[in-house]
């Protein structure tokens, strides 16, 4: 029994070391950019990354989690690769250094339910003082509550359209593609409109934290395939094949690299 207790005690030691031997790679559900089901994980971020990595040493199995744990997991050190906007993360990570690389983007709208439809704003300013139900994005939060407008927060975009439609909340917002996937997949699509306006963008990216010890060759890696991925054509290819007709809209003019924070 007490070598058995010793064992346990020595993996939970080693286990940050056991974990480092593999490249740790964290997601969270946010169709149609991130999403998993049976097929495995895909959408327009995941498959720029695996055809980013393919064949390398770093095409490591990709990880859903909620949000909050997504950020946890990548903020901790537990994950060394982050799928998803650079937004989501950096107030999250706090004092940790990442490098960020830019390769969309997605327009942030505001929704509410057909029936007994409110009349739509033409601009934020003529919501002062109301609530919009959706979860808290770091920059588009922002932009709401700089208006006025208050947040309800919820954990998926899937809460937020089923407040909206139950009269819980005049408004919703999120990334407008998110809300059309999230809606035809709950088969509510058809009960929702949008405010015919973008009130910011919010930018996808691919996120590896300066913690990782291989962070500069896989950084350099990324640069120089998103680069051949971008004049290639390939980025566009995998944008189309999710957001069709506005697939240009979604392919940045060059290949941005951030560094945000200090480790």
């Amino acid at each position: 029994m007490l070598r058995t207790l010793w064992g346990l005690a020595l993996l939970l030691i080693l286990h940050p070391l056991i974990a480092s031997a593999e490249l740790a790679i964290v997601a969270f559900p946010y169709p149609p950019y991130l999403m998993e089901d049976s097929s495995g994980p895909h959408g327009y971020v995941t498959d720029v990354w695996k055809e980013a990595v393919a064949g390398s040493e770093f095409d490591g199995m990709i990880h859903f989690y909620p949000l909050p744990r997504a950020h946890l997991m990548f903020r901790s050190g537990r994950a060394w690769v982050a799928l998803g906007s650079a937004d989501h993360y950096q107030a999250a990570t706090s004092g940790q250094g990442f490098s960020a690389h830019r390769i969309g983007q997605t327009p942030f709208v505001l929704f509410y339910a057909r029936h007994g439809a409110p009349m739509p704003p033409a601009s934020l300013r003529e919501l002062r003082g109301d609530t919009v139900c959706g979860q808290r994005e770091s920059a588009a939060t922002r932009a709401l509550e700089d208006s006025g407008l208050h947040i309800s927060g919820v954990t998926d975009i899937q809460s937020s359209i089923s407040m909206v439609l139950a009269g819980r909340c005049k408004f919703g917002f999120g990334a407008s593609y998110t809300i059309q996937a999230s809606s035809e997949a709950m088969g509510v699509a058809d009960q929702l409109g949008f405010v015919d306006f973008t009130f910011i963008s919010v930018g996808l990216d691919i996120l590896v934290s300066d913690a990782y010890p291989k962070a500069s060759e896989l950084n350099a890696l990324l640069h120089r395939r998103l680069m051949e991925m971008r004049r290639s054509g390939a980025l566009s290819r995998i944008a189309g094949h999710y957001f069709h007709n506005s697939a240009s809209a979604y392919v940045p003019e060059s290949m941005i690299v951030t560094k945000i924070g200090t480790h």
